[in-house]
């Protein structure tokens, strides 16, 4: 593998791992852990899908 592919590869993975932990079926509630790894401590998450958007902090620490 040369260091284009690894480098697609790598964003491939990471953008795998976002969408294991916020997309989920209905009635179900997303895998904000899986997250962890991917944000530093004060990351945000912001739902911008309703009127008001939803600001999820803190989803790293317990």
């Amino acid at each position: 593998m040369n260091v284009y592919e690894a480098e697609i590869w790598e964003v491939d993975r990471v953008t795998k791992m976002v969408y294991s932990g916020i997309c989920f079926k209905e009635g179900d509630k997303p895998k904000l852990h899986k997250l962890k790894r991917l944000f530093i401590p004060d990351g945000r998450l912001i739902n911008n899908n309703d009127e008001e958007p939803l600001l999820t902090g803190g989803i790293i620490q317990k």
